[in-house]
């Protein structure tokens, strides 16, 4: 990973463009589940052993529900600014597809998982990464097509008389001791 020590946060665009091959979750009355209404919860989260904190998870968004499909697609864009203790490069963004329900608690269909790592070096990836189980997701199928991008944001250091252009005119300070 890059040296990160000047960078002070990260936007991250991120289009949840489709799924192919989902578990179904919702059942046929008797005859076993065969579809599912799937959408997307998506995360921020810094590893546990890491973090020395237990971890920290925070949800940045979700899909629209796309009522029974395996195969749904979304088309969905997000952008997400990530800035001071809510950033760093070791973090991991989750995507947890969920079947939603209206008469019970919705039901786990896997996770992909996307380190932000493999974001900084600024290009646009976009590719189908697999939906697998997890702790109370004993069963999972399937693949979320993602396109991300990270353009990080670098702290700027400035001396008495010294100036700098703004390329796009805006200023943000941050003070330190």
């Amino acid at each position: 990973m890059a040296d990160l020590s000047d960078v002070v946060g990260a936007e991250i665009d991120l289009t949840v463009i489709s799924g192919r091959g989902l578990i179904p979750k919702d059942g046929g009355f008797g005859f076993g589940a065969r579809t599912s209404d799937p959408y997307v919860a998506i995360a921020a989260v810094l590893p546990a052993a890491r973090s020395g904190r237990g971890g920290h998870c925070e949800e940045l968004g979700r899909t629209a529900v796309i009522a029974k499909n395996l195969n749904p697609r979304w088309d969905q864009a997000f952008k997400f600014h990530l800035h001071g203790r809510r950033f760093r490069g070791d973090m991991l963004l989750r995507l947890r597809v969920w079947d939603s329900d209206a008469m019970s608690a919705d039901d786990p269909m896997g996770e992909a998982v996307v380190p932000v790592g493999d974001l900084l070096g600024g290009q646009v990836i976009e590719r189908w990464y697999a939906v697998r189980p997890y702790a109370g997701c004993k069963k999972a199928s399937g693949d979320l097509q993602l396109r991300i991008s990270a353009v990080l944001r670098t702290a700027l250091s400035v001396s008495s008389h010294q100036s700098v252009r703004l390329p796009h005119g805006v200023l943000g300070v941050g003070a330190t001791w």
